[in-house]
């Protein structure tokens, strides 16, 4: 799209993550723990677009999901716990202490990887990730039940893996 508008020379660069800042967090207290311990967290900016995901995870009976990041306060989502941005060490609690870390794109924004998708592994997280080409290169053998293609195949996924502890140890492991 830019080259009509002339634009000379387009490239376009991946994401990446720092290992200084992207990495397993710090030791935690008991109220940290307790703070960023979830069943499904998604971090990410408030955007209507990613409620069709989220609200059909809202199905899921006698979970804790938790959201983190800016602007969601005025947005409803059922069963979601709003728990504002964080940053640094806290970003890192957030991703290590979910059993599944929610990797959401911005059809806006045309993305087919985002940070996250840089950020969920090192921080020790475990991902689930939307579907796409790039995904599937940048994470060469991840397993097949970390990609999800709509609502309810993350859904179904999220479901299962919430009961295999050794399958989200495998995606820990891989990612």
């Amino acid at each position: 799209k830019l080259l009509s508008f002339n634009a000379k020379n387009v490239q376009s660069i991946h994401y990446s993550y720092d290992p200084y800042w992207h990495r397993f967090p710090d030791k935690a207290s008991e109220a940290e723990i307790r703070r960023f311990s979830c069943d499904i967290s998604f971090i990410g900016t408030g955007a209507k677009e990613r409620l069709i995901y989220l609200t059909k995870l809202s199905s899921i009976k006698n979970i804790k999901m938790k959201i983190f990041g800016n602007n969601w306060e005025k947005i409803k989502i059922p069963h979601w716990e709003k728990c504002g941005e964080v940053l640094d060490n806290d970003f890192r609690l957030a991703m290590y202490h979910s059993k599944l870390s929610i990797c959401l794109l911005r059809k806006s924004s045309k993305d087919v990887s985002t940070q996250r998708t840089f950020e969920i592994a090192p921080c020790g997280g475990c991902g689930i990730y939307e579907d796409t080409k790039e995904h599937r290169e940048i994470l060469d053998g991840y397993p097949e039940y970390g990609f999800f293609s709509n609502p309810n195949d993350l859904l179904e996924k999220c479901i299962w893996l919430l009961k295999s502890k050794k399958a989200r140890e495998d995606m820990r492991d891989k990612g």
